[in-house]
């Protein structure tokens, strides 16, 4: 099913990107978004500190006119992970409540 949900996500973006306008102005901190410029100058300072991130290309096909051709999106590979899955799953021994004066049942790490 997780298939025929992405074909379809997949559909809605080829008929929706070109009624999308690129945005001019920032809305980061409103909405959330970016220019093309911002994520260009977000993705080199990620790629710079980041050494598991780089930028692809990608298909010439599907290429964006509003990002460099050798900048069309970020992909991570190869990230270390120091714990094994069944170190990660939770339970009751592992859970600390930070905050027991929240009203929502305290902050839990």
């Amino acid at each position: 099913m997780a298939g025929l949900s992405g074909k379809a996500f997949q559909k809605f973006l080829e008929i929706a990107s070109p009624h999308v306008p690129i945005l001019k102005e920032s809305g980061f901190k409103e909405r959330g978004v970016l220019t093309p410029e911002e994520f260009v100058v977000s993705g080199d300072f990620l790629v710079h500190h980041c050494p598991t991130w780089k930028w692809e290309t990608g298909d010439e096909k599907l290429f964006k006119d509003h990002l460099p051709k050798e900048k069309q999106y970020l992909s991570t590979r190869n990230v270390p992970c120091y714990q094994r899955l069944k170190q990660m799953q939770h339970t009751d021994e592992n859970e600390v409540i930070l905050d027991e004066d929240d009203n929502d049942g305290g902050w839990v790490d």
